[in-house]
Parts: structure tokens; sequence; C-alpha cells
């Protein structure tokens, strides 16, 4: 019975492949006899071919294919290459146009690097000046505590406000105001004795240090492309390391010689300066030859 089987099975097998020239040449009669076949245009390209790799009947191509001639299918492609040449050209054009822009960069780097550190000796001014102060002035742990406990309240808030603010006045303007601003007010906070003064001013210098980093983050992304960003970013960011660094030694420095007062003012004076220089010496975004950049360029 087996046997039988397997000797059915062969017989099977040999009448389907026996079969198989038979069904592709009706299979190819089919397709010539096909009206779309026989709508075809004689002697179209795009029509009707005959290809040696689907034997020796004719074929039809993709209808996307067939609606537009071989010619401006050809025209096409050319014309989207020369654009692609066109737009890596244009690309490259873009990154050699702004030479002048890279030799700013650094300039502009080093100018908001030590603006920003600036921020952070007027800021870093009171800590290191209180306790001549609450010796000088006969206040408790308690008074200091309600004066700088409004700083970062102020502080926060003012984020957000300077970022508004940088985007109708620019980041130069909005970082020479609150260098200028926490200048003024720590001349102010040298000058007073009262307690509410004191918190009252040192908030205020809480909402004006808040204009400082919201101005650099916008000036570093106008200044440097997308893919460098990062780096330019971590290396501003070590600029209040350094304002953190100098402003123990410089306000003790000053306290010992001359007393607190002393030690608010003279960071005060120099945020004043660091700001007239900020509003002199920095650009918002950068210039070749006296044209401004599209910013497309650098993201």
């Amino acid at each position: 019975g087996e046997q039988l089987c397997v000797a059915m099975a062969l017989q099977t097998a040999a009448r389907v492949v026996a079969d198989l020239p038979g069904a592709a040449q009706a299979y190819r009669s089919r397709r010539v006899a096909s009206p779309a076949v026989a709508a075809a245009p004689a002697g179209r390209k795009y029509g009707v071919v005959t290809s040696a790799a689907f034997g020796a009947g004719p074929r039809l191509e993709h209808p996307a294919r067939t609606a537009v001639p071989r010619v401006a299918r050809r025209g096409l492609q050319h014309q989207r290459s020369t654009a692609t040449v066109a737009q890596a050209a244009a690309g490259a054009a873009a990154e050699e146009v702004p030479s002048t822009v890279r030799n700013w960069r650094l300039y502009v780097f080093a100018c908001i690097w030590i603006l920003y550190s600036i921020y952070y000796i007027t800021r870093g001014s009171f800590t290191y000046s209180a306790p001549a102060l609450r010796a000088d002035l006969n206040l408790s742990m308690t008074d200091i505590g309600r004066i700088t406990s409004i700083f970062p309240l102020m502080y926060g808030m003012s984020k957000f406000a300077s970022g508004v603010l940088a985007d109708f006045l620019g980041a130069r303007a909005i970082l020479a105001i609150g260098l200028i601003a926490s200048g003024v007010v720590n001349l102010v906070f040298a000058s007073q004795s009262s307690l509410a003064m004191l918190a009252l001013l040192w908030g205020a210098n809480g909402f004006f240090q808040g204009f400082g980093s919201p101005a650099c983050a916008k000036l570093l992304t106008a200044w440097y492309p997308a893919k460098q960003r990062g780096r330019w970013w971590a290396a501003w960011t070590t600029s209040n390391n350094f304002g953190g660094f100098l402003i123990p030694i410089l306000a003790g420095a000053l306290v010992k010689f001359y007393g607190w007062r002393a030690a608010m003012a003279v960071p005060g004076v120099i945020g004043i300066v660091a700001g007239v220089v900020a509003l002199i010496a920095i650009r918002d975004k950068p210039t070749v030859r006296g044209a401004r950049v599209a910013s497309t360029t650098w993201g």
C-alpha cells in the first residue's frame, strides 16, 4: 500500500512538471490579449516591453512609470540630483561664509564667561560679609536668615521674566541690565543698617541676578551651531565656579581691611562696570561684514 501511494505521488508530480511550460505560455497569451496591452501605442518604450528575464513574451511596466515618458523621468531625476548637489553646495557655503563669525566666537564666549562669573561675585558678597555685618549691626542668626530667605524666591521668579524680556529686548541688554542693577543694589545695601531695608534690597538683588542665565543661554544658542552647543555650554557653566572661587578671597580681604560695607560695595562697582562692558562688547547675533547671518545657519 505504501509503495502504491509513493508511485501515485511521483506520477502526479511528473504531470505537474510536464504542464508547467504550457501554463506559462497560456499566461503570456492572456497578458498579450489584455485590453491594457492592446491599447498601448505601438513603438512606445514605456508601454509593452520585452525582457529576456521574463521570457520571450511582452510585459507591462508599472502604471506609475507608464504615466510619465522615460525622457521626462530622466529629466526629473536630473533635476533632483542637481537640487541635491545645490543644497550640499549651499550647506558648505553656509559653513564657509561666516569666517569672521568663527573668529568672534571665542571673543563672545570669553565675554559671557567673565560676565556671568561677575554675577556670582555680586551674589556671593553678602555670604562672606554676613559675619562682620551681624557683629556690626548686632543682628541675630534669625535676622540673617530673614535677609537671605527672600533671595532664592525672587531669583526663581526673575528667571522666567528675564527670559521673556530677552526675546523682546535682546540678550545683551538683559545681561547688562542685570549686572548694572545688581551692582547698584550692592552699593545701596552697603549704605543701609535697617533690617527691613537689607532684606528688601537683597530680594531685589536676587531678582536681578536671575537675568544672567537666560541671557547667556540665548547668546549661546545664537552664536554656536547645534552640533557644538553642548561643549560650549559645558564650558560656560564653569564660570559660576570661578566666580564662587574668587569672591571668598576678595570679600574676605575687603572685610579684613575695610569692613563689610566695602566688601559689598566693591563687587557692586565691578558689576556696574561689567554691565557697561556688556552693552559695548557683545552682539546678540553673528554678523558678517555688517549683514546678519540667518539663525538657520547655526540651527
